[in-house]
């Protein structure tokens, strides 16, 4: 039996911790002996933790200060891997293995693209790259979510033998996914047949894009008749977008109703999907609405859209904050009833590609080409 620890600071709903969450279910516990480790434990996430899993938290105020018990418990443990997720966190756990001086294997795990993102000082950044890159060279594999995010790391000067990439794309459709998608939505919109409903999913944040999709809704609107989108997720951004949504006056036909703990069901029940993101590590919801028997439509972004997404057949993909190309999409999906079915039998095929049991597979296979 292998003796796995997985390593992520914290629990709060987002890809990452979903992924190693999805990872823990899947995982053949016959097969695998697993500790998961994080800084603080507060979190939905939390709750969906196995009593087969050994869960430590390390109970500290940063993720910083907790490498010198990190390393005591790679010591006590000495895991055959050490699989780390997220760059700062990275940093720290391949600091702990070297101070414990273990010979596990060590995975590290980059979940975003790395050229995105908040503008960092640039003494602050330049130092930052300079220990991922340092830290890096001391792995065994470098996992990336996407072909994208690799080539993102690649431009940042991640190149040269040591530095060895591999693709495995996050593990999405589970059985949970499927039993959540038929529960029933309380929702006017969701549950009138003759009003056409956009689903838009993720945090109210800069990535996601938000004002791009809300203008690109009001020019479909004059299109499409009784057009509505709700939008699921909470963030810094709700004021500005609520402001942009009353400007355009369009407060009765949008509602940001905030984070929910079943996408899922919305999704099922939706007419389209649309992800207006700037950029992605990956796109998880893409999968997830696929999955759901909803009809996608993505920006083409840097990185991962275009990966999962093959533009006309199993989905529609988009130039990057182009409302006028966004709007054309949605007229043309919500008045073209083929195409829209065809996309979204295709997107069901797709779907079956991000299965936990086969993404769990690929990771099975990866554990024992570096032991």
């Amino acid at each position: 039996m292998k003796k796995i620890i997985i390593f992520i600071p914290y629990l709060i709903c987002g890809g990452a911790q979903r992924v190693v969450i999805n990872l823990l279910k899947g995982f053949d516990k016959l097969e695998f002996d697993l500790t998961l480790i994080v800084v603080d434990k507060e979190g939905l996430f939390s709750f969906q933790i196995s009593e087969e899993v050994q869960f430590i938290e390390l109970e500290k105020d940063r993720v910083l200060t907790s490498v010198f018990e990190l390393a005591k418990i790679f010591k006590e443990q000495n895991p055959d891997i050490i699989f780390s997720h997220l760059n700062y966190a990275n940093i720290i756990a391949v600091m702990a293995a070297k101070l414990a001086r273990v010979k596990s294997k060590i995975i590290v795990t980059e979940h975003s693209n790395y050229l995105a993102g908040k503008k960092k000082n640039k003494i602050r950044k330049k130092f930052f790259d300079f220990l991922l890159k340092m830290t890096y060279k001391l792995t065994d594999k470098i996992v990336t979510v996407s072909d994208g995010v690799a080539k993102s790391l690649k431009l940042a000067g991640f190149e040269g033998e040591k530095y060895d990439f591999k693709t495995i794309y996050n593990p999405i459709v589970t059985t949970e996914l499927f039993e959540k998608k038929n529960n029933e939505v309380k929702h006017s919109w969701i549950n009138n047949p003759d009003i056409k409903v956009i689903i838009a999913v993720g945090n109210l944040r800069e990535a996601k894009d938000y004002p791009t999709l809300i203008k690109s809704f009001s020019i479909a609107k004059k299109k499409v008749n009784n057009l509505k989108l709700i939008v699921l997720g909470e963030g810094k951004k709700r004021k500005e977008l609520e402001k942009l949504i009353s400007e355009l006056e369009l407060n009765d036909d949008i509602e940001l109703i905030g984070f929910v703990d079943n996408p899922f069901a919305y999704m099922s029940k939706a007419d389209l999907f649309v992800l207006s993101s700037q950029w992605e590590g990956f796109g998880n919801v893409i999968v997830e609405a696929m999955a759901c028997g909803c009809p996608v439509i993505s920006t083409d972004c840097p990185y991962g859209p275009n990966e999962i997404i093959d533009n006309g057949e199993n989905g529609i993909l988009t130039s990057v904050g182009n409302e006028k190309e966004i709007a054309e999409k949605i007229i043309l999906l919500l008045t073209n009833e083929d195409l829209r079915i065809n996309i979204r039998m295709n997107g069901l095929k797709r779907a079956k590609d991000f299965k936990v049991r086969k993404i769990t597979n690929k990771y099975k296979n990866l554990f024992d080409e570096i032991i």
